[in-house]
């Protein structure tokens, strides 16, 4: 289950669309740098740009001369990091964000970086506690956070820490489908149908098309053999199919 795959395809498709102003910032600040080439400010600018443009190898040339024009930020450790996890240079990577995080272990940003090194490094568990303390200690933490921290343990081989986190996720984003299908998901998997069945109905209740939901509480009826159960949600979905066709 790669569940941050979806959002991370999201932000790919959506920096796709941005190439071509990427390309003219990148002429621009070009630029700026032949009027001020001692300017670190500068090359850090770019290089952050380059990076979005996926031209990682310039990227670095210019994250270096910025180093070497004396520039040393958590910005920069920050995008170099990033970059060289882009370039598959996972050690080089979780080396740079450290220096951040080292000085700020509280570092949103970083915490939320080194855990993707560590999911790229096949590290799920450890990349699961990170993304839970960004949770923690974030003001008011997002659902993304949530499904990474989630796919880690799953992917981890803890189904019993990533139902919890689901779980907790239900009850602060309640009415979430995309919660709910999980919760189904895992519980089915573990044949856990009496629970599973329960997450279903709540799903039925806040769904707008319950068809689907209805078929899919009728093969947890089914494996409980509850056949009463499933044959009144089989007809249950052919009503809600009917209502569409109104």
């Amino acid at each position: 289950m790669k569940l941050y795959l979806l959002f991370i395809l999201i932000f790919s498709l959506s920096n796709a669309l941005a190439h071509g102003d990427l390309h003219e910032r990148i002429e621009k600040t070009s630029e700026e740098i032949k009027k001020d080439p001692k300017n670190p400010d500068l090359y850090l600018k770019r290089g952050i740009l380059y990076h979005q443009h996926n031209e990682q190898k310039k990227a670095e040339k210019d994250f270096k001369k910025s180093s070497k024009l004396g520039l040393s930020s958590a910005k920069l450790n920050y995008y170099r990091s990033k970059n060289y996890l882009a370039l598959n240079k996972a050690q080089k990577a979780l080396n740079t964000i450290q220096f951040n995080l080292e000085k700020d272990s509280l570092d949103l940003i970083s915490i939320q970086l080194k855990a993707e090194i560590y999911r790229k490094t096949g590290q799920d568990l450890e990349a699961g506690a990170l993304y839970l303390k960004v949770i923690e200690l974030a003001e008011k933490p997002i659902l993304t956070d949530y499904f990474f921290a989630i796919d880690a343990y799953y992917d981890g081989g803890d189904t019993n820490k990533a139902i919890t986190i689901t779980k907790q996720a239900n009850e602060k984003f309640s009415k979430n489908l995309n919660i709910l299908s999980l919760l189904i998901r895992f519980h089915k998997e573990k044949k856990e149908y009496d629970k599973a069945i329960e997450y279903c109905s709540m799903k039925i209740n806040i769904s707008e098309r319950k068809e689907w939901a209805y078929m899919e509480r009728a093969n947890l009826y089914y494996h409980q053999k509850q056949l009463e159960k499933f044959c009144e949600d089989i007809q249950n979905m052919k009503k809600a199919i009917s209502n569409l066709n109104e």
